[in-house]
Order: structure tokens, then C-alpha cells, then sequence
């Protein structure tokens, strides 16, 4: 296993104050200030990810301190170490006798636990006197010679320089050590304590030790880019998720720079691997290298996971990552592997189910969680971290190599570079080691490397697969529209936030990150759908019905209306397609011919231009009377027949002679005769 030091993990996050009471007793016509002893508090509070930690600092009643600097952190012969600090005086009388001094251990330190337990503790270590120098302005005695004590001004304060020289130092000549300091300040027969800190001694060779240093860039964009900035310092290999960069941020940050992909929005590949996904990683790695304008798209790309496990590293290693990176950090166990040499090796090749092996990266874990969060922005800082690295070169060969990875939980300030992990790169003994040859490189090792871990901790399984089918419906929605990413791509990204790297083992975080997911997506597959309709009906032996579309999508979508008939009374004709502006509707007719008369059951859905279906079928009834038709025109041609035949009928009596009375004409055998009776 890794060799974490007991208590390494307590990591200073805040400045270390320590609050002392102070009994001061002026006497009538002016007197010394007179000290309690002090009492210590330490709160030693976790900081958010992005928090930078002010100057630690102690006090005494209204006097108190911060460390301004400190250095250098690496000593050889010859050179001196000094500290400077800042002492104010809130009250509005002067302190004298005031001063300020540096103490070092009387041994240097075995191990990288005995380093851990003097930070925990650093007044329980035995101590010497280095060097001390009076603050404020200097005091004399009765004959005007110097003291080693100042006297502070009321209301003022004052910055003290400590410096103790190689001969204060008095190391041991032809070794090599790491020791530990403090720095503390006195009024009176009072001592405050203020800061701890480290300091190495190399008057010989310390072996080799090469390192390789890899930042994690990803989360918000605003984030990626103080990670870019903390991580500008040569030698230091980047891990990107695309989708987390900014054009303002991006065009040369990378330049350069070894640089590995992630998937967009870094999620969960253990969840994801213990799910046997596919569709979610493959969507998440095409939305990457889909951000051609960044220097990313064209890497390869880099697992990073909570857990080593054999279904891990296989699942990453069939889905083409070079490597799976160990993320400690979130991890519930780590990686029980052990070197050739006695030490776990960095890179190791696990054994897979089958026969094949696939390299997993093992960060040192204490290492990278004093770069991480120990005191950023703090001088003593960088001591720290150098002195850890020095003795992990010591108990080396020259030939063990370690990896740092700060990972997500890494403390930046905003715009500058980390001055931990550039103390690191810049140590006499540190050789800077590319990934790719850490990868290259693996080393032997014998590794219990579990089929399955951590599933505890995954986002449930049932999820994980709910989440991919909503992506396959996805992508075929998305086929509606003139440009599928438009459709695809927001939603692809909100299910993959669902699966987030930075909520495992949170349950409840996971649960509201599904259920929002879940319900974003749920929306946008019901965008496209069919307004209901209520049952119609059809008297004739064709004729169109009319299906109206409503599209929720804020793009355009073009879809074709299929109906089905369940009965052979009827048959649909063709199946329309309808253009519906975004936020809008469109009618499709459907042509359709009745057979008979019958109540036929219709289902109509929408489908794309694949044939994929994008709606859900929407069912009514449609009452199919042909006959009517027929009938009713029946009826109304013999009625026209009756017409016209009476017509006819009335216009021929009208028309008989025996019927008709000419004008003038006499009565049948009348006869006419002249006034001589001649006829």
C-alpha cells in the first residue's frame, strides 16, 4: 500500500491561531506588561475547494502575529534560514520587551510519519534555540547597550526578521535530513506559539526521485480555468474534459503541454463500468473530441476512477483509455500493490478476466493530498512538501518513481500557479517525469486487485441503464431536427451530470442529480407529440383526417404521421410529413378509404426520418358508416326521378287533343246556314 504517515491527512486548511489570555498589570507611573501563559486552540476547519488560506497567526491578549515568509525550504552548506513575521499591537499602550525567535529540532526526522507528527504537534518535539531578534523598537539596559527585546508601539505594527545563520545552524556536515522549525514570539516571560514548518539539509547526494505530476482540469468553467492557471508550471501533465474550457481560456494555456482527455463532463467510470455501459461513455468521449477549437479533442484519453477494480480497469481499457488514473480521493479503499523494491510502483498491470493486462496509475496519496490542500497560500507551505519528497527519495534507490495528483479537491488561487506543487517540481532531487513514460514503464508488483469494489458508492445500477435508454430515445428525437445536436447534445449533457464524479458515495446528491436529469430529458423526448384527438367520423368511402402536431422543442422539427388501422374496414393511404416550427403546431391529412361500415380502432405516432418511432402512439376510434353515402344518394336520385316523371307526366295531359278547347270552335254537329238556307 501507499505509505500514508498517521495524521499526514490533517492538512492545516486555515491560518493556526492560537487565542492566549493575558493578565497585563500596568503599574501606576508606567511598567512592564506582565504575560499569562498561553493557552492554545487549533480548529483546524475544512475549507471549500477554491478558499484561499489567509497567514496563520497567534496571538496574546492584544498583541498578535502572522507569518510574512519563510525559506528556503532546502538548505547546503553555508546557507542560512530565515522567517519574517508581522507583530501588531491593538491596544493603545506600548509592549515592551517583545521579540521573535526560530527553534529547530534537535533530530532530524526518521520518517514521513515522525514529519506528520510534529506538524500535529510541533511543541512536542525536543527543540533548540536558532536564533531570535527583538521586535518593535529595540530596548536597552541602564548603560545603553542593545536587549534582545523590542518595545512595540501602541496601535502599530511591526514586521520582524529572524534569520539564523549556517553557524546557528550547526547541522551535521556529509548528510542529509529533513528537520522540523517553529517560529514563535515572546513578550515578557510569555512565548506564543505561531507557525510550524520544515526544513530540509542536503550536504550529500539525495537519490533521484522522479516524478510525474498530473492536474485535473474539469468542473465549471470558471474552475478549469484556476486549475489551468495553478497547474502553469513545467513538467506537469494534463488531465482535460473539453467541455469544461472556454475559447478566452483555452488557445494557450495547452500549448505545449502533455495533455490527456477526459469525457465530457468527467463522470463516473465506475458507476458507468459496473453498469456495463456503453451508449453513456461513448456519447460522453464523442461530445469531447467534438471540441475540435480546443487542444484536447485529438488526445488520447485517461480513466479516472474512485476504484481500481478489475471491472474498472477492463471496462476503461475496452473503451480505448490508455490508462486508468486511481483518483484517491474519492476512493473508499485503495489499491493494495507492492513493488519489487518493497514500495508500491506507480503504474502496475492488473490482470484481467481475460488474460490480458491494462495499466492503472497509483497516485502517492499523501503526497498528493499535502499538494492538494496543505496550507495554499501559506510560505511555510512549500516546506512541507519539499521535505516529504526528500524523505521519499531518501528511503529510495534512485529508481522508484512517484505520481501526484491533486485531483478535484485540489485548493488554486485564482490566477496564480500552486506554490506547493511548483516546490515540488523544483526540488535539487525531483526529476520531472512525463505520463506517457510513467505509463510506459509499468512496474512488477504483485497486486490484490478485487473483480468488483466500491459499488456501494456507485449511483444504482437501475439508474445508470435508465439513464443510456434515455439517450437512445434521445438520439432518435434528435434525427427531427435540420441539426441533431442542437437536440442531442444539451441533453446528452444533462444525463451525463446525473452520473457526476464529484457526488459519489453521496447518496442524496446522486438521487437529486438523477431526478433533475431524468425529468430535463422526460421533457424534451415529450416535446414532439400528437395533440389528442377525439373519435371522428367518416361518411363517405374516403376522405382525409386531420392530425395535428405540436412541437415543445425550441428548434424546428420535421416528423411523418403514421396511423394504423386494426381493421380491414379502413385503410390509411400514406403517411404525410409535417414541418412544426419550433414552440408551435402543423396539420398532417392523412388520406384514408372505408371499405365498409364498421367502428374502427386507429393508433397514430410520429416517427423520424429513420423510421425510429418519437412519439407515443396516440389511440381514438373513428365510426366508418360508406354505406350512407351510398344510400342517401339513392334516395336522393329517385326522388329526382319522381320529379322529373310527374314532370312528364302533367306536361303530356296538358298537351292531349280530346283535352283541349280550340277558340271559337262550335258544338259537333252544328251546321251553318246562309239567310237562303243553303248549307
Amino acid at each position: 500500500m501507499t505509505n500514508t504517515p498517521s495524521g499526514s491527512g490533517r492538512a492545516r486548511r486555515t491560518p493556526r491561531l492560537l487565542t492566549i489570555a493575558v493578565v497585563a498589570i500596568l503599574a501606576l507611573g508606567g511598567a512592564s506588561a506582565a504575560v499569562a501563559a498561553p493557552t492554545p486552540k487549533d480548529p483546524d476547519p475544512t475549507p471549500a475547494p477554491t478558499a484561499s488560506t489567509p497567514p496563520p497567526a497567534g496571538s496574546v491578549d492584544d498583541v498578535s502575529a502572522s507569518l510574512d515568509s519563510y525559506g528556503p525550504s532546502v538548505i547546503v552548506d553555508g546557507q542560512s534560514v530565515a522567517a519574517s513575521l508581522t507583530l501588531t499591537n491593538a491596544s493603545g499602550l506600548p509592549v515592551p520587551e517583545a521579540s521573535a525567535s526560530l527553534f529547530i529540532t534537535k533530530q532530524p526526522f526518521d520518517s514521513r510519519t515522525d514529519l506528520a507528527a510534529f506538524f500535529d504537534k510541533p511543541n512536542s518535539a525536543p527543540m533548540r534555540l536558532l536564533a531570535s531578534a527583538p521586535a518593535g523598537q529595540p530596548d536597552v539596559d541602564k548603560d545603553g547597550e542593545p536587549l534582545e527585546t523590542g518595545t512595540l508601539s501602541g496601535r502599530s505594527s511591526e514586521q520582524v526578521r529572524i534569520a539564523a545563520s549556517a553557524k546557528d545552524l550547526s547541522l551535521p556536515a556529509g548528510t542529509a535530513g529533513v528537520y522540523g522549525i517553529t517560529v514563535a514570539f515572546e513578550v515578557g516571560t510569555s512565548r506564543v506559539f505561531v507557525d510550524s514548518m520544515a526544513l530540509t539539509w542536503q550536504d550529500r547526494d539525495i537519490a533521484s526521485l522522479p516524478v510525474t505530476a498530473i492536474a485535473t482540469v474539469a468542473g465549471p468553467p470558471s474552475r478549469a480555468t484556476a486549475i489551468l492557471a495553478g497547474a502553469d508550471i513545467n513538467g506537469v501533465a494534463l488531465l482535460v474534459d473539453p467541455t469544461a474550457l472556454t475559447a478566452a481560456a483555452s488557445p494557450n494555456a495547452l500549448d505545449g503541454r502533455e495533455v490527456y482527455m477526459l469525457p465530457a463532463t468527467n463522470p463516473d467510470v465506475a458507476s458507468l463500468a459496473h453498469a456495463g455501459d456503453t451508449a453513456l461513455i461513448e456519447f460522453a468521449l464523442a461530445e469531447s473530441r467534438s471540441r475540435k477549437w480546443t487542444a484536447v479533442a485529438d488526445q488520447p484519453w485517461l480513466a479516472l476512477s474512485a476504484v481500481s477494480d478489475q471491472s474498472v480497469v477492463g471496462w476503461a481499457d475496452k473503451s480505448g483509455a490508455v490508462a486508468t488514473l486511481f483518483e484517491n480521493h474519492r476512493a473508499a479503499t485503495s489499491p493494495d500493490t507492492v513493488g519489487e523494491n518493497g514500495h508500491p510502483p506507480a503504474v502496475t498491470r492488473v490482470a484481467l478476466a481475460d488474460s490480458k493486462k491494462a495499466p492503472l496509475i497509483t497516485p502517492d496519496a499523501t503526497l498528493s493530498d499535502l499538494v492538494a490542500t496543505f496550507r495554499p497560500g501559506d510560505p511555510t507551505g512549500p516546506s512541507r512538501i519539499v521535505a516529504e519528497s526528500a524523505l521519499i527519495a531518501i528511503e529510495g534507490d534512485g529508481t522508484r518513481s512517484v505520481v501526484v495528483s491533486p485531483g478535484l479537491d485540489w485548493i488554486v488561487a485564482d490566477g496564480t500557479s500552486s506554490a506547493n506543487l511548483a516546490a515540488l517540481m523544483a526540488a535539487p532531487w525531483v526529476t520531472p517525469r512525463t505520463l506517457a513514460q510513467t505509463i510506459a514503464d509499468a512496474q512488477p508488483g504483485e497486486s490484490e486487485t478485487p473483480a468488483a469494489d466500491g459499488v456501494a458508492q456507485d449511483l444504482p445500477v437501475d439508474q445508470v441503464n435508465a439513464l443510456s435508454g434515455q439517450l437512445f430515445e434521445l438520439t432518435r428525437l434528435a434525427q427531427t431536427a435540420e441539426d441533431p445536436n442542437s437536440v442531442l447534445v444539451p441533453g446528452g449533457l444533462s444525463l451525463l451530470s446525473a452520473v457526476s464524479s464529484t457526488a459519489r458515495g453521496n447518496h442524496d446528491l446522486q438521487e437529486a442529480a438523477y431526478r433533475a436529469a431524468a425529468a430535463t430529458v422526460d421533457a424534451a423526448l415529450n416535446g414532439v407529440d400528437i395533440v389528442r384527438n377525439s373519435d371522428v367520423n367518416l361518411i363517405a368511402t374516403s376522405g382525409e383526417v386531420p392530425i395535428t402536431v405540436r412541437n415543445g422543442l425550441a428548434v424546428d422539427s420535421t416528423v411523418t404521421v403514421v396511423m394504423r388501422s386494426t381493421s380491414p374496414n379502413l385503410q390509411v393511404r400514406d403517411r404525410p410529413s409535417v414541418a412544426v416550427p419550433a414552440g408551435g403546431e402543423a396539420t398532417a391529412m392523412i388520406p384514408v378509404e372505408a371499405v365498409s361500415s364498421a367502428n374502427v380502432n386507429l393508433s397514430v405516432w410520429l416517427i423520424n426520418s429513420d423510421g425510429d418511432p418519437v412519439s407515443e402512439p396516440q389511440a381514438f376510434t373513428m365510426r366508418v358508416r360508406a354505406d350512407w353515402g351510398s344510400a342517401a344518394t339513392a334516395a336522393f336520385t329517385g326522388l329526382l326521378v319522381l320529379v322529373l316523371i310527374g314532370g312528364i307526366i302533367r306536361t303530356i295531359r296538358r298537351g292531349r287533343k280530346d283535352t283541349r278547347t280550340g277558340p271559337g270552335a262550335g258544338a259537333e254537329g252544328a251546321k251553318i246556314v246562309d239567310s237562303e238556307g243553303h248549307v
